[in-house]
Protein backbone atom coordinates (compact mmCIF):
# COMPACT_ATOMS: atom_id res chain seq x y z
CA UNK A 1 0.00 0.00 0.00
CA UNK A 2 1.25 3.81 -1.06
CA UNK A 3 1.76 5.55 1.82
CA UNK A 4 0.05 8.90 1.68
CA UNK A 5 2.43 12.44 0.96
CA UNK A 6 2.01 15.34 3.26
CA UNK A 7 0.03 17.40 0.87
CA UNK A 8 -2.43 14.34 0.36
CA UNK A 9 -2.87 13.52 4.24
CA UNK A 10 -3.55 17.71 4.98
CA UNK A 11 -6.63 17.33 2.61
CA UNK A 12 -7.86 13.73 3.22
CA UNK A 13 -6.47 12.14 6.61
CA UNK A 14 -8.61 11.91 9.58
CA UNK A 15 -11.86 12.08 7.33
CA UNK A 16 -13.76 8.70 5.87
CA UNK A 17 -16.78 9.82 3.94
CA UNK A 18 -18.77 7.30 4.78
CA UNK A 19 -19.02 7.75 8.30
CA UNK A 20 -20.63 11.39 7.25
CA UNK A 21 -23.07 10.35 4.86
CA UNK A 22 -20.71 10.34 2.18
CA UNK A 23 -20.27 14.37 2.73
CA UNK A 24 -17.09 15.27 0.00
CA UNK A 25 -16.23 18.16 2.29
CA UNK A 26 -15.86 17.81 6.41
CA UNK A 27 -19.24 18.39 7.72
CA UNK A 28 -18.99 21.31 10.60
CA UNK A 29 -21.47 20.13 13.41
CA UNK A 30 -22.53 23.25 15.09
CA UNK A 31 -24.42 21.78 18.54
CA UNK A 32 -23.69 21.90 21.75
CA UNK A 33 -24.85 18.70 22.78
CA UNK A 34 -25.72 14.97 20.96
CA UNK A 35 -28.34 12.58 21.93
CA UNK A 36 -27.40 9.70 24.21
CA UNK A 37 -30.51 7.29 23.19
CA UNK A 38 -30.59 5.90 27.34
CA UNK A 39 -28.80 5.54 30.27
CA UNK A 40 -27.02 1.85 29.43
CA UNK A 41 -25.81 3.86 26.49
CA UNK A 42 -24.84 7.78 28.17
CA UNK A 43 -22.67 5.49 30.10
CA UNK A 44 -20.39 3.63 27.86
CA UNK A 45 -20.76 7.35 25.78
CA UNK A 46 -19.34 9.76 28.57
CA UNK A 47 -16.23 6.78 30.02
CA UNK A 48 -15.08 6.48 26.04
CA UNK A 49 -16.49 2.73 25.50
CA UNK A 50 -18.13 4.04 22.60
CA UNK A 51 -15.61 5.31 19.94
CA UNK A 52 -17.11 8.13 17.11
CA UNK A 53 -19.88 9.21 19.85
CA UNK A 54 -20.44 11.90 22.08
CA UNK A 55 -21.96 13.95 24.64
CA UNK A 56 -20.61 17.70 24.53
CA UNK A 57 -18.86 19.67 22.14
CA UNK A 58 -17.21 21.00 25.10
CA UNK A 59 -15.91 17.22 25.43
CA UNK A 60 -15.28 16.50 21.87
CA UNK A 61 -16.81 16.65 18.25
CA UNK A 62 -16.71 15.18 14.82
CA UNK A 63 -15.55 18.18 13.13
CA UNK A 64 -12.86 18.69 16.06
CA UNK A 65 -11.99 15.13 15.90
CA UNK A 66 -11.37 15.05 11.88
CA UNK A 67 -8.73 17.70 12.98
CA UNK A 68 -6.97 16.27 15.32
CA UNK A 69 -6.54 13.12 13.79
CA UNK A 70 -5.29 14.96 10.55
CA UNK A 71 -3.06 17.72 12.57
CA UNK A 72 -1.62 13.77 14.44
CA UNK A 73 -1.32 12.36 10.66
CA UNK A 74 0.95 14.87 9.00
CA UNK A 75 3.35 15.40 12.26
CA UNK A 76 3.66 11.43 12.36
CA UNK A 77 2.53 11.47 16.08
CA UNK A 78 0.14 8.93 17.80
CA UNK A 79 -2.87 11.56 18.32
CA UNK A 80 -3.53 15.06 18.94
CA UNK A 81 -5.86 17.05 21.28
CA UNK A 82 -7.19 20.42 20.47
CA UNK A 83 -7.94 23.10 23.00
CA UNK A 84 -9.39 26.72 22.84
CA UNK A 85 -6.27 28.39 23.64
CA UNK A 86 -2.34 28.60 23.27
CA UNK A 87 -2.34 28.59 27.17
CA UNK A 88 -4.53 25.46 27.41
CA UNK A 89 -1.96 23.77 24.88
CA UNK A 90 0.37 25.12 27.75
CA UNK A 91 -1.10 23.79 30.47
CA UNK A 92 -2.82 20.60 29.22
CA UNK A 93 1.14 19.59 28.25
CA UNK A 94 2.69 20.69 32.18
CA UNK A 95 -0.56 18.73 33.61
CA UNK A 96 0.43 15.75 31.28
CA UNK A 97 4.01 15.36 31.67
CA UNK A 98 4.49 16.23 35.47
CA UNK A 99 0.94 15.39 36.81
CA UNK A 100 2.31 13.79 39.79
CA UNK A 101 5.09 17.05 40.79
CA UNK A 102 8.10 17.43 39.55
CA UNK A 103 10.80 20.16 38.11
CA UNK A 104 10.87 22.01 34.68
CA UNK A 105 13.77 24.22 33.56
CA UNK A 106 12.60 27.24 31.77
CA UNK A 107 13.96 30.38 30.61
CA UNK A 108 13.11 33.40 31.97
CA UNK A 109 11.76 35.05 28.45
CA UNK A 110 8.87 33.11 27.36
CA UNK A 111 5.89 34.47 26.81
CA UNK A 112 4.11 36.46 29.89
CA UNK A 113 1.52 35.11 30.73
CA UNK A 114 3.22 31.65 30.52
CA UNK A 115 5.58 32.76 33.67
CA UNK A 116 3.08 33.54 35.69
CA UNK A 117 1.49 30.73 35.47
CA UNK A 118 4.70 28.74 35.90
CA UNK A 119 5.46 31.26 39.13
CA UNK A 120 2.26 31.13 40.57
CA UNK A 121 -0.41 28.31 39.18
CA UNK A 122 1.48 25.31 38.83
CA UNK A 123 3.70 25.16 42.18
CA UNK A 124 -0.03 24.71 43.94
CA UNK A 125 -0.18 21.05 42.21
CA UNK A 126 3.73 20.35 43.26
CA UNK A 127 4.77 21.47 39.91
CA UNK A 128 8.14 23.65 40.43
CA UNK A 129 10.14 25.68 37.27
CA UNK A 130 13.90 26.83 37.79
CA UNK A 131 14.01 29.93 35.24
CA UNK A 132 17.62 30.03 33.45
CA UNK A 133 18.93 32.85 31.32
CA UNK A 134 20.66 30.62 28.88
CA UNK A 135 18.99 26.86 29.03
CA UNK A 136 21.94 25.80 26.55
CA UNK A 137 25.02 27.18 28.15
CA UNK A 138 27.26 24.11 27.28
CA UNK A 139 30.32 25.77 28.91
CA UNK A 140 28.43 26.13 32.15
CA UNK A 141 27.54 22.09 31.92
CA UNK A 142 31.10 21.59 30.81
CA UNK A 143 32.35 23.90 34.45
CA UNK A 144 29.54 21.79 36.34
CA UNK A 145 31.33 18.45 36.21
CA UNK A 146 29.64 17.09 32.69
CA UNK A 147 32.21 15.27 30.24
CA UNK A 148 29.80 15.10 27.38
CA UNK A 149 26.26 15.70 25.94
CA UNK A 150 24.20 14.18 23.50
CA UNK A 151 21.95 16.85 21.14
CA UNK A 152 18.08 15.11 20.11
CA UNK A 153 17.54 15.37 16.22
CA UNK A 154 15.51 13.52 14.14
CA UNK A 155 12.03 10.95 15.24
CA UNK A 156 11.14 9.15 12.29
CA UNK A 157 10.73 10.76 9.30
CA UNK A 158 8.27 13.95 10.23
CA UNK A 159 10.46 15.48 13.15
CA UNK A 160 13.04 17.48 13.52
CA UNK A 161 14.60 19.27 16.75
CA UNK A 162 14.60 22.83 15.49
CA UNK A 163 17.14 24.18 18.05
CA UNK A 164 19.43 21.27 16.50
CA UNK A 165 21.67 23.60 14.50
CA UNK A 166 21.72 26.51 17.09
CA UNK A 167 23.28 24.14 19.72
CA UNK A 168 25.38 22.22 17.52
CA UNK A 169 26.61 25.24 16.72
CA UNK A 170 26.92 26.32 20.69
CA UNK A 171 28.48 23.22 21.95
CA UNK A 172 31.54 23.89 19.62
CA UNK A 173 32.87 26.45 22.25
CA UNK A 174 32.71 24.05 24.97
CA UNK A 175 35.63 21.48 26.20
CA UNK A 176 32.37 18.30 25.96
CA UNK A 177 32.54 15.29 23.41
CA UNK A 178 29.27 15.57 21.17
CA UNK A 179 27.01 12.76 20.00
CA UNK A 180 23.90 13.29 18.31
CA UNK A 181 20.77 10.96 19.07
CA UNK A 182 17.78 9.87 16.68
CA UNK A 183 14.50 8.85 18.39
CA UNK A 184 13.35 5.30 16.27
CA UNK A 185 9.93 4.60 14.69
CA UNK A 186 8.45 1.37 15.38
CA UNK A 187 6.04 2.22 11.98
CA UNK A 188 8.76 3.78 9.27
CA UNK A 189 10.78 2.07 7.54
CA UNK A 190 14.76 1.99 7.95
CA UNK A 191 15.84 3.64 4.65
CA UNK A 192 13.43 6.40 5.17
CA UNK A 193 13.99 7.37 8.40
CA UNK A 194 18.50 6.78 7.42
CA UNK A 195 17.62 9.41 4.64
CA UNK A 196 15.55 11.86 6.55
CA UNK A 197 18.27 11.66 9.55
CA UNK A 198 21.15 12.42 6.54
CA UNK A 199 18.82 15.13 4.82
CA UNK A 200 18.33 17.10 8.68
CA UNK A 201 21.31 16.36 10.31
CA UNK A 202 24.07 16.79 7.48
CA UNK A 203 27.33 16.06 8.92
CA UNK A 204 27.30 17.71 12.18
CA UNK A 205 27.28 14.11 14.19
CA UNK A 206 29.74 15.02 16.61
CA UNK A 207 32.62 12.82 17.96
CA UNK A 208 30.47 10.14 19.89
CA UNK A 209 28.89 7.09 18.24
CA UNK A 210 25.65 7.99 16.65
CA UNK A 211 22.68 7.36 19.32
CA UNK A 212 19.27 5.88 17.90
CA UNK A 213 16.87 5.63 21.06
CA UNK A 214 14.49 2.68 21.25
CA UNK A 215 11.89 2.91 23.38
CA UNK A 216 8.16 1.66 23.31
CA UNK A 217 5.68 4.92 22.79
CA UNK A 218 1.76 5.25 22.65
CA UNK A 219 -0.05 2.18 21.91
CA UNK A 220 3.42 0.07 22.04
CA UNK A 221 3.60 0.40 26.16
CA UNK A 222 0.64 -2.25 26.07
CA UNK A 223 1.30 -4.16 22.29
CA UNK A 224 4.90 -4.44 21.75
CA UNK A 225 5.68 -4.16 18.26
CA UNK A 226 7.26 -7.34 16.54
CA UNK A 227 10.31 -7.85 18.05
CA UNK A 228 12.19 -9.55 14.94
CA UNK A 229 10.69 -6.96 12.51
CA UNK A 230 11.72 -4.06 14.18
CA UNK A 231 15.37 -5.97 15.43
CA UNK A 232 15.90 -6.52 11.30
CA UNK A 233 14.94 -2.92 10.69
CA UNK A 234 17.37 -1.77 13.49
CA UNK A 235 20.26 -3.41 12.00
CA UNK A 236 19.19 -2.19 8.52
CA UNK A 237 18.99 1.48 9.80
CA UNK A 238 22.70 1.19 12.03
CA UNK A 239 24.22 -0.35 9.01
CA UNK A 240 22.78 2.78 6.42
CA UNK A 241 24.18 5.10 8.84
CA UNK A 242 27.57 3.57 9.83
CA UNK A 243 28.19 3.45 6.15
CA UNK A 244 27.08 6.98 5.41
CA UNK A 245 29.24 8.41 8.05
CA UNK A 246 32.04 5.77 8.24
CA UNK A 247 31.12 5.86 12.11
CA UNK A 248 29.72 3.75 14.89
CA UNK A 249 26.05 4.05 16.16
CA UNK A 250 24.89 3.11 19.40
CA UNK A 251 21.32 1.87 20.60
CA UNK A 252 19.85 3.77 23.45
CA UNK A 253 17.46 1.47 25.15
CA UNK A 254 16.31 -0.35 28.40
CA UNK A 255 18.16 -3.58 29.33
CA UNK A 256 14.16 -5.44 28.57
CA UNK A 257 13.71 -3.90 24.88
CA UNK A 258 17.55 -4.57 24.19
CA UNK A 259 17.01 -8.41 25.31
CA UNK A 260 14.21 -8.87 23.13
CA UNK A 261 14.87 -6.37 19.91
CA UNK A 262 18.62 -5.52 20.03
CA UNK A 263 21.17 -8.42 21.10
CA UNK A 264 19.21 -11.50 18.91
CA UNK A 265 19.37 -9.30 15.75
CA UNK A 266 22.02 -7.01 16.09
CA UNK A 267 24.69 -9.34 18.04
CA UNK A 268 27.56 -6.92 17.51
CA UNK A 269 25.58 -3.63 18.41
CA UNK A 270 26.87 -1.03 21.13
CA UNK A 271 24.31 -0.16 23.82
CA UNK A 272 23.30 2.77 26.14
CA UNK A 273 21.14 1.03 28.64
CA UNK A 274 18.65 3.19 31.01
CA UNK A 275 17.98 1.72 34.36
CA UNK A 276 16.27 3.02 37.49
CA UNK A 277 18.72 5.10 39.89
CA UNK A 278 22.22 4.03 40.92
CA UNK A 279 20.79 0.98 42.66
CA UNK A 280 19.96 -0.54 39.60
CA UNK A 281 23.23 0.58 37.99
CA UNK A 282 25.09 -2.13 40.91
CA UNK A 283 23.01 -4.43 39.89
CA UNK A 284 23.27 -4.25 36.39
CA UNK A 285 25.56 -6.79 34.17
CA UNK A 286 27.71 -5.13 31.88
CA UNK A 287 28.42 -6.65 28.76
CA UNK A 288 31.03 -6.07 25.83
CA UNK A 289 28.04 -4.24 24.30
CA UNK A 290 27.25 -2.09 27.28
CA UNK A 291 29.26 1.17 26.39
CA UNK A 292 27.00 3.78 28.55
CA UNK A 293 24.17 3.17 31.47
CA UNK A 294 21.91 6.18 31.77
CA UNK A 295 21.18 5.72 35.76
CA UNK A 296 18.81 8.59 36.16
CA UNK A 297 16.31 11.07 34.26
CA UNK A 298 16.35 14.22 36.67
CA UNK A 299 19.63 14.36 38.36
CA UNK A 300 20.67 17.63 40.26
CA UNK A 301 23.39 19.27 38.53
CA UNK A 302 24.40 23.49 39.57
CA UNK A 303 24.67 25.14 36.89
CA UNK A 304 25.47 28.76 36.95
CA UNK A 305 24.55 29.14 40.60
CA UNK A 306 20.97 27.34 39.70
CA UNK A 307 20.38 23.75 40.32
CA UNK A 308 18.81 22.08 36.82
CA UNK A 309 18.27 18.56 36.51
CA UNK A 310 19.59 16.59 33.85
CA UNK A 311 19.38 13.04 32.33
CA UNK A 312 22.61 11.79 33.29
CA UNK A 313 25.08 8.70 32.14
CA UNK A 314 28.10 6.86 32.74
CA UNK A 315 31.03 5.72 29.96
CA UNK A 316 31.78 2.29 30.97
CA UNK A 317 34.96 1.55 29.26
CA UNK A 318 38.54 2.43 30.26
CA UNK A 319 39.63 6.51 30.98
CA UNK A 320 42.47 5.77 28.42
CA UNK A 321 39.44 4.90 25.28
CA UNK A 322 37.54 8.05 26.11
CA UNK A 323 40.56 10.14 26.30
CA UNK A 324 41.35 8.51 22.32
CA UNK A 325 37.88 9.73 21.51
CA UNK A 326 38.37 13.22 19.14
Amino acid sequence: MTENKFDTLRIHAGYDPKDHRFASSVPIYQTAAFGLENTAMADKIVTGKLAGRYDYSRDGNPTVRVFEERIAALDGGIDAVAVGSGMAAISYTILNVAENGGRIIAPRNIYGSSLDEFRTFFPKFGINFDFVDDINDFQAVQRAGMKFAYLKTTSGTTYFDDDFAANYDRIQGADLKVGVYMMFSFNKSAKEQAKYFIKMVGHKVGNLPIAIQVQYYGNYEDNPPNSAKQGKQLRELTNELANYYTAPCIIWTTPTIANKMITPYLSDSRQWLIVDGASELNKLKITKQTEFVQYSDAADLTVSGQKIKFVTSVFTGKKQTWQEVE
